[in-house]
């Protein structure tokens, strides 16, 4: 169990960088101060929850997915 403590403990770590990490597709674009990994994802989150409910989806549900989408960006390399 503690080895999966430490595991856990290492993506929560990973995960709070996103708030550091820029989004590259803005650079790629030309934007020169892009939103970072954990903004876009806040706002895709907001944004999942409105047009579930619009939809007469579960918000709950689609707020959940929109946090998670970009976990992966975590980790070394970022």
């Amino acid at each position: 169990m503690t080895d999966d403590l430490a595991a856990v403990g290492r993506f929560l770590y990973e995960a709070g960088t996103l708030k550091q990490t820029r989004r590259t597709g803005w650079w790629m674009a030309g934007v020169r101060d892009p939103e970072s990994v954990a903004e876009h994802s806040w706002r895709t989150a907001l944004i999942a929850t409105i047009i579930a409910k619009l939809e007469g989806a579960d918000p709950a549900r689609a707020a959940y997915l929109a946090v998670w989408h970009d976990t992966q960006e975590a980790g070394p390399g970022t």
